[in-house]
């Protein structure tokens, strides 16, 4: 929000504005259902929703809700103070920019929300991408297994595409239609650990449709994970020492 003539707050307005914020944040939060943002602004709004409605260049505390002029019952209006700062009541509220797992990727990420056509109703994660010498480009979609091929994995503990009925996996979810397909199941290998051995649940997706551009995770709540991983070379098990913090 701005006026013609608001400058940006001073680094002194900013940080005293603040500390009120963290002062007052949680009771306001409890005290009032609709409301979403608290934030610092240098500019208050006057006579909202009127031929009026005009901003001035005054720092206050904005308090985001979404919609104004309602005050649900049994609930006080906000203040309109708070430690000698002015309040200003908004309509308003807060929207992720980044997209979640639970979005659709034009190309997909590690982490995305995946299906199968195997168990529509059940979801799981995009594990890491590989470069396969067989397949190409390849991830990990344990999530996909049914029941019957389980059963064939513990005979076999290996089973490859031609050995298995087809299975499709959708990001986000499965449609009819198969808009939301990235690929297929192309080979599986399950082993139960014990004794002190490591099992194996693995499942390999072959990557056919909106391939990853780069080796980034989805957001979390709004926030960018800083980690990547874009080669797709695979080590063996004596390729990274135990003590090698970065590879």
């Amino acid at each position: 929000m701005y006026c013609a003539n608001n400058n940006p707050l001073s680094t002194e307005s900013s940080r005293k504005i603040e500390k009120i914020i963290d002062k007052y944040s949680m009771e306001l939060m409890h005290n009032h259902t609709y409301l979403s943002v608290i934030s610092a602004s240098p500019v208050v709004s006057k006579h909202y929703g009127t031929s009026n409605y005009k901003t001035e260049s005054v720092s206050c505390i904005a308090l985001y809700v979404i919609v104004k002029h309602f005050i649900p019952i049994n609930e006080e209006p906000f203040p309109q103070m708070l430690d000698g700062i002015p309040v200003d009541v908004r309509e308003g509220g807060v929207q992720f920019c980044g997209a979640s797992a639970e979005d659709f990727y034009d190309q997909v990420r590690m982490g995305c929300k995946i299906t199968s056509k195997f168990q529509p109703q059940k979801h799981g994660t995009l594990g890491g991408f590989v470069e396969h010498p067989d397949y190409g480009l390849c991830a990990c979609a344990h999530v996909v297994l049914n029941d019957k091929l389980k059963f064939a994995l513990k005979e076999k503990m290996k089973v490859k595409e031609k050995e298995m009925e087809p299975c499709a996996l959708f990001q986000p979810s499965y449609d009819t239609q198969e808009q939301n397909q990235i690929g297929r199941l192309v080979e599986v290998t399950y082993k139960e650990g014990g004794n002190g051995k490591p099992g194996i649940d693995l499942a390999l997706l072959k990557i056919d449709k909106r391939p990853p551009s780069e080796g980034t995770f989805p957001d979390i709540q709004g926030t960018t994970t800083r980690i990547r991983y874009d080669s797709g070379k695979v080590w063996g098990k004596e390729g990274v020492q135990p003590n090698q913090q970065q590879v």
